[in-house]
């Protein structure tokens, strides 16, 4: 499987993670950082794997239907968190390993919270937010939850941090769709920075969604319903969202393919993507997939539209659903959009909170 252990210290990872972010480093310094934020984001996959099972455990438990998916955070990314919180040093960065479970149903996703609020499975819950309860100004909703990895068997491994998010599908296709514009229109509304009227529009609708779903609405939307979609249809006119969307449908994708007994259990996938066609490449060898992220990653610097991630799941149907903004599909999105501007957001369909 070819595991990484964490083969720098915390002091050489938060060096390398000033270099990403100095003024004018030379490209022998960026290389060596590079190199040593490669094993550092590595070594979190073992940890990484360990919380992924527990969570698609639980999550078969509570609804079979329900998707896990687990991914390394970008270099890219990296870089841009540091250079949002410049106190932030790399070896404290919560988000190097993820997994998320989508679920069918808030209620799902509720009782997957509940199970780790009374669990215990050997690790240290070290943080998390409620943005379901409490949605970020931009609109965003999901519930994280942050642990430290500890276990007295791989003592190289612990005090590694995992962020753990558990979203509905709805909350998922908004996820996408902001990610969809930020990467095809150089957005970064992500984090609160870009076109306004997209950070508006994308507030709106998760504004939307929290009246279907029942929970405390985006702050500073309105709280009256016909406002409400007044300035939906406005943003929804003004910026031809369904035209804006209509498009990825064009993107050629891979074909898919019938499984292959003969084939070993594949864990890992690099996923290459540009603006016209999005590719998986399988891996049993996480080191050698590793060594290909970077690889990849240091191409795409020349590749303005290009963009990879390394992710792990037990097929690519899996990973077409979770990183759908990769193998841009709209459509459950869009179908939520038009379905608020049908239905005059009646309570039939918009309950409000409960």
């Amino acid at each position: 499987m070819g595991l990484i252990v964490p083969g720098f210290s915390r002091r050489q990872v938060n060096r390398a993670g000033d270099m990403l972010i100095s003024e004018s480093p030379t490209e022998e310094e960026i290389g060596d950082a590079e190199t040593v934020v490669n094993d550092w984001r590595g070594a979190h996959v073992f940890p990484l794997d360990t919380f992924q099972a527990y969570l698609r455990e639980k999550t078969t438990e509570v609804n079979v239907h329900g998707l896990v998916a687990q991914r390394t955070k970008r270099l890219p990314a990296i870089k841009q968190k540091l250079q949002r919180y410049p106190s932030l040093k790399l070896s404290q960065m919560q988000d190097i390993g993820g997994c998320r479970a989508v679920a069918g149903s808030l209620s799902v996703v509720n009782e997957l919270r509940t199970i780790y609020d009374r669990t215990s499975f050997g690790h240290e819950l070290h943080g998390g937010a409620d943005y379901i309860q409490n949605p970020k100004e931009s609109g965003y909703r999901a519930i994280h939850l942050i642990y430290k990895y500890s276990d007295a068997r791989y003592e190289q491994y612990n005090g590694l941090r995992i962020e753990i998010q558990l979203r509905t599908w709805e909350q998922h296709a908004w996820a996408t769709a902001v990610e969809i514009v930020d990467r095809f229109k150089g957005e970064n509304l992500k984090f609160g920075i870009g076109d306004q009227d997209w950070a508006r529009f994308f507030a709106l609708m998760g504004s939307v969604l929290a009246l279907r779903e029942g929970t405390p609405s985006v702050r500073n939307t309105p709280e009256n319903r016909n406002e409400l979609l007044d300035e939906l249809k406005f943003h929804v006119h003004n910026l031809e969202v369904q035209s804006f969307f209509e498009q990825f449908k064009k993107i050629r994708r891979e074909p898919r393919q019938q499984p292959d007994s003969q084939t070993p259990q594949v864990s890992y996938f690099l996923l290459n993507s540009s603006h016209s066609i999005a590719k998986l490449k399988a891996y049993t060898d996480l080191a050698q997939a590793s060594i290909d992220y970077l690889k990849r990653e240091r191409k795409n610097r020349k590749h303005i539209g290009s963009d990879t991630l390394l992710v792990g799941s037990l097929s690519k149907e899996n990973i077409r659903a979770a990183y759908s903004n990769y193998f841009p599909n709209p459509v459950r999105f869009l179908r939520e959009v038009n379905m608020a501007i049908e239905t005059g957001l009646s309570p039939k369909y918009y309950p409000g909170v409960r």
